[in-house]
């Protein structure tokens, strides 16, 4: 809209100065002072078209308020003054040439601050009357009342133009503001999807390839064990855990590249029941401690009465009770472990009791993360408090040196219809 005002006024200069020079020449003719007019008439207008021109070049430079600020000032006054100056000679020859004053005034009121705009204006008003006046030699009210009439419409209009400009620049910033905030909270929530990716990966891979592999390790050294101290009965009995825990992590890993290739997160034990996994948890833990050397009894005991859970809450108990059997069997030396599952009202909990050595929480749970290779560094204990919290649980750990450990877990008790979990948004 702006735009088409702006063509509006250098058109309709035009064609009042079209109409100007047709009606001049038309009464004087091409002669004498018609020479002259002609020659007025296409100074002006190149005068004009070269101001329209500059100003177009600089457009992208224009102020908030819609004047040439890109323009020099003092560019801008000169044009301006020849313009004027240039009217002036043709009005004082023709008063055919006095229309020309309309797109005169929105050109002072577009160039100049709007004080000395509003009082030009109405110099040039008084102006075109006297110059009427001298040119019919009559003083008519009529030649006053109608410049002033058309000088008060163009500020009205001009104060409108500026008003629009004003707003439509300020719409402008705002949308680029905005589009801008968006890029950036775009940008953010797309790395914070990644280190989530990047978190729950970590998580996985800790549970279920890690443990199983530190399995394996414990299990081929009892297994070396046996057989260099002729046992070789013993020895194929652990090779035979070794192999089983070998298949199952290698299934573990074919399912969780398979999600990954699908864009979806990991099965994590979607078809599993707790009480049918527990169970098995607690054996396997039992037999693979026993066929590394450790007398470790591993027990489950169920209080209440149990309900159907969603499979993320199932996912995360089987995930917890993973991680938490398996630094029993690595860390805590421990001769008894005891795995209980509880339904209260509200909540579902796992409690993980051993007799092992103990340690120190605040020490281990404060421990530098970038220590995740150490047997006391605590990481699988943080990864535990970063599943359950995600899930809007708790974890509560309770040790002490050589007082043995419990660890408390406890979610939400929302009995839904069990479905697979669905894929984090903004990863990568």
């Amino acid at each position: 809209m702006l735009s088409a005002m702006r063509v509006t006024l250098h058109v309709g200069f035009a064609f009042l100065m079209g109409i100007g020079i047709i009606r001049a020449l038309n009464e004087i003719g091409l002669h004498g002072i018609g020479w002259i007019i002609l020659a007025l008439s296409v100074i002006l207008a190149g005068t004009y078209v070269y101001g329209t021109v500059r100003e177009k070049h600089h457009s992208e430079h224009v102020g908030v308020d819609g004047r040439l600020a890109g323009l020099p000032q003092r560019m801008a006054m000169l044009w301006l003054a020849a313009v004027t100056v240039q009217w002036l000679c043709l009005v004082s020859l023709s008063e055919h040439f006095t229309w020309l004053a309309f797109p005169l005034f929105f050109l002072h009121l577009h160039i100049l601050r709007t004080r000395h705009a509003i009082f030009a204006v109405i110099v040039l008003a008084g102006s075109v009357g006297a110059i009427q006046w001298a040119h019919t030699g009559q003083l008519q009210p009529a030649l006053i009342v109608g410049p002033l009439l058309g000088a008060g419409v163009a500020i009205i209009m001009s104060l409108v133009y500026q008003a629009l400009y004003t707003e439509s620049e300020h719409q402008r910033r705002a949308v680029a503001e905005l589009i801008r905030t968006r890029s950036e909270l775009a940008a953010a929530q797309h790395a914070a999807g990644q280190l989530a990716e990047r978190e729950r990966l970590a998580q996985e891979i800790h549970d279920t390839l890690a443990q199983g592999l530190s399995s394996i390790v414990l299990v081929s050294r009892a297994a070396r064990d046996a057989q260099a101290g002729g046992k070789p009965e013993a020895a194929g009995d652990y090779i035979d855990i070794i192999e089983r825990t070998a298949s199952e992590n290698l299934a573990e890993a074919r399912a969780f590249v398979r999600d990954l290739a699908a864009g979806q997160a990991p099965r994590q034990q979607r078809t599993t029941r707790l009480l049918e996994r527990l169970p098995q948890l607690c054996a396997d833990t039992q037999e693979r401690a026993q066929a590394a050397g450790q007398d470790l009894t591993c027990t489950f005991a169920l209080e209440g009465d149990p309900v159907p859970v969603s499979a993320a809450t199932e996912a995360a108990l089987v995930r917890s009770v993973q991680s938490l059997l398996s630094n029993v069997a690595a860390h805590a030396h421990a001769s008894a472990a005891r795995v209980t599952l509880a339904f209260f009202d509200d909540i579902v909990t796992i409690d993980v009791f051993d007799n092992g050595r103990g340690f120190d929480p605040g020490r281990v749970l404060q421990a530098d993360p970038a220590d995740r290779a150490g047997a006391d560094s605590g990481y699988g204990l943080r990864l535990l408090r970063e599943r359950i919290d995600q899930a809007g649980g708790e974890v509560t750990v309770e040790s002490a040196p050589g007082q043995g450990t419990v660890v408390g877990v406890s979610l939400p008790l929302t009995p839904v219809e069990d479905r697979p979990p669905q894929p984090l948004e903004g990863t990568a």
